[in-house]
């Protein structure tokens, strides 16, 4: 594992990125097998301006939530912060990650960010093709945990 330009951008392989997932999940996973396939899972979009697929998001799996964040060409996902913390790890594309209001980090494919809670994050997909990462939250996603931090057109004055 190596750092690049700051603390908050991270390079692991994908090997080491599912091992952390499975340690996030065996402290709440005793003796359960659980397998998400993925035609049991739908994508939907968010206004956050991004389509999710979410594949681990449960209450009796309270220490971790697995997604899968799709941002098409051009588009960037609304400002917010989290209370805990959430890794990105990009499965595809490129993109420009701003974290806690600091100049945009230039992402791609194999690339991990992590997130500290509270910290204010967007990505913007700067390739030509779909950006899609893993946001890997803990503790598990929840709606009052996220907090917009940017107006949407439609709340705008």
């Amino acid at each position: 594992m190596r750092v690049i330009a700051d603390e908050n951008l991270i390079i692991l392989s994908r090997a080491q990125i599912l091992k952390l997932i499975a340690v996030f999940a065996l402290f709440t996973l005793e003796k359960q097998i659980m397998i998400v396939k993925r035609e049991e899972v739908k994508e939907f979009y968010t206004d956050e301006n991004c389509f999710i697929t979410e594949f681990l998001n449960r209450p009796d799996v309270p220490a971790v939530s697995v997604a899968k964040a799709r941002v098409e060409p051009g588009q960037e996902t609304q400002l917010h912060s989290l209370k805990g913390i959430e890794i990105y790890y990009i499965l595809e594309g490129k993109g420009e990650v701003q974290l806690g209001g600091l100049t945009h980090q230039m992402v791609q494919t194999g690339d991990l960010v992590f997130i500290k809670p509270g910290q204010t994050q967007k990505i913007l997909n700067s390739g030509l093709g779909q950006l899609e990462f893993l946001c890997i939250c803990s503790p598990r996603f929840r709606v009052e945990d996220y907090t917009a931090c940017e107006k949407t057109l439609d709340q705008a004055p």
